[in-house]
């Protein structure tokens, strides 16, 4: 059985009723090779009694800063603010320290944030927002919108081949990295069940298909967009045109999703 994890992003922080301050700091190289960089920040909290609700660290980067932001609870301790923030500054390997408070009651956020992954630009879609994408839009559109989300699948999957072919072209790593890179975007759990070179023939499971989990309970397969995502990334694997087929789906009750790739034939 599939668990998946919830795993919460956002640089803020909302709670009305506490005063909670973010520290932003910036680590310099010498910190991805020393050893308790993270445990003396972390002290500096402990010896001024602040508990922290949150933290969040950038992926270190050979070419970047690491950044690093800690949400510190300072209800009815607003006189450590600047106290913490110079005792930061005094630690090695920190070489800047900036603080933002509340912006309105309970609110804290970090402003001029920009996600990415791989260096390049991530957007995030909350359910809602791609919930209309992709389900009100059919519902509104018909059946022709399906086809729409097909070709936005496939463009998607041969461009996703593209950044992956620019990492490795050994075959079976570039299968690792495309499964786990299909994850870490929110799509699902890929698994790879069968994989045939000579044949282009492939069997892939998605695990908790963000597009399917949408019409669970519809009792037929209702992937289009993530199936045709599996097949622009195929065709450009194998170099040839392939025909993807949903034959299990989360929405048609199954546990998981499962698609069959085969060479097309004309």
């Amino acid at each position: 059985m599939f668990n998946s994890t919830n795993i919460e992003l956002g640089w803020f922080i909302f709670q009305p009723d506490r005063y909670v301050i973010a520290y932003r700091l910036f680590l310099g190289p010498g910190a991805r090779e020393a050893s308790g960089v993270l445990a003396s920040i972390l002290e500096v909290f402990k010896e001024n009694r602040v508990p922290l609700v949150h933290v969040y660290m950038s992926r270190p980067l050979p070419e970047r800063v690491i950044e690093l932001v800690l949400f510190a609870d300072l209800t009815f301790k607003n006189e450590l603010v600047d106290r913490i923030k110079a005792r930061l500054k005094e630690l090695d390997f920190v070489e800047k320290v900036e603080v933002f408070r509340p912006e309105l009651n309970g609110l804290i956020s970090i402003s001029g944030i920009r996600l990415s992954l791989l260096g390049e630009r991530v957007v995030v879609f909350r359910r809602p927002l791609y919930e209309a994408f992709i389900k009100r839009l059919r519902e509104k559109a018909g059946v022709g919108y399906m086809a729409i989300l097909y070709h936005i699948g496939f463009e998607m999957g041969r461009t996703f081949y593209e950044e992956v072919v620019n990492m490795t072209e050994e075959q079976r790593a570039m299968l690792s990295i495309a499964s786990k890179l299909f994850e870490q975007l929110g799509m699902g759990s890929a698994e790879i069940v069968e994989f045939n070179q000579w044949l282009k023939k492939a069997v892939i499971r998605v695990y908790d298909c963000f597009e399917c989990d949408l019409f669970k309970g519809s009792g037929k397969p209702e992937s289009h967009l993530v199936r045709g995502f599996i097949a622009g990334f195929s065709k450009e694997f194998f170099g040839n045109e392939v025909n993807v087929e949903e034959v299990k789906c989360i929405a048609a009750g199954d546990e998981y999703c499962e698609f069959r790739v085969s060479p097309r034939t004309e």
